[in-house]
């Protein structure tokens, strides 16, 4: 599997698409020239934040009762409205930041709906 992976990596150019990410990043953060180690942390940070950002739990409400459930559950997991949203897995609140800083990222979300 990790060759399959590698390979599907190196086809895709991955490490193209991750140099031009830290390079349009360093330049959105405001780093003109990288001189400390506190700088290289930034640019990491805001890696992390992007690769971090957790799936959005939505609730729809079922009024007419079909299944027998007032409500269901469902997770967004390549969508997600830009607002604030709770996540799966605890009560922390998906900033809008950090949703869009995700989206302007190679990895996902890809769509956001507004």
């Amino acid at each position: 599997y990790w060759r399959s992976v590698l390979q599907y990596s190196a086809d895709g150019c991955l490490g193209a698409v991750l140099d031009e990410y830290v390079h349009c990043l360093k330049e959105w953060l405001g780093i003109v020239e990288i001189n400390s180690w506190s700088d290289v942390n930034k640019i990491a940070e805001e890696c992390a934040s992007a690769v971090s950002l957790k799936s959005a739990d939505y609730v729809a409400k079922d009024h007419l009762r079909v299944s027998g459930q007032p409500e269901h559950r469902f997770r967004s997991r390549f969508a997600l409205r830009l607002g604030n949203e709770r996540s799966e897995s605890d009560a922390t609140v998906i900033r809008v930041g950090n949703v869009r800083t995700s989206f302007n990222s190679p990895f996902w979300p890809f769509v956001l709906a507004l």
